[in-house]
C-alpha cells in the first residue's frame, strides 16, 4: 500500500519537474528568437558598412565575443 503511495508521489513529483523544463525550453526559445534576429541584423549592417569579407566578419565575431564576456565579469 504504501509503495503504490510513493509511486504517485514520485510520478506527481515527475510530472512538475516536466511542466517546469518545458516552461525553461519555452523561455530559452523565445530569448533566442527576440536576441539572435536583431543581433544577426545588425552583424549583417556592420559588415555591410566594413566591406563584406570573412576577415571582417572574424572581427565582428571576436568584438561580440569579447563584449559578452565583459558583460558576465562586470555582472559576477
Amino acid at each position: 500500500m504504501f509503495s503504490c503511495i510513493e509511486d504517485l508521489q514520485a510520478l506527481k513529483h515527475e510530472a512538475l519537474l516536466s511542466d517546469k523544463l518545458s516552461n525553461a525550453d519555452l523561455l530559452f526559445g523565445g530569448v533566442t528568437i527576440v536576441c539572435g534576429i536583431p543581433g544577426t541584423l545588425s552583424g549583417g549592417y556592420v559588415l555591410d558598412f566594413m566591406n563584406s569579407s570573412i576577415s571582417n566578419a572574424f572581427k565582428v565575431a571576436e568584438f561580440n565575443v569579447q563584449a559578452a564576456q565583459q558583460g558576465t565579469v562586470e555582472n559576477a
